[in-house]
């Protein structure tokens, strides 16, 4: 869940938006914690590939 939540979390998000049952406020909301959330997943993928890089 911790790798593929933020894909299944914005799926929901979306099919949310589109069906109306979610303000625009809230999606956009949710958007960016998903981004932020994507982001701390790659950088630490990237620190674990440079220790073992090392």
């Amino acid at each position: 869940m911790i790798v593929a939540g933020p894909t299944v979390l914005f799926e929901t998000a979306v099919r949310g938006y589109l069906a109306k049952k979610w303000s625009p406020l809230f999606f956009w909301f949710v958007a960016a914690g998903l981004a932020y959330w994507s982001l701390a997943i790659g950088l630490l993928v990237l620190d674990i590939a440079l220790k073992f890089r090392e």
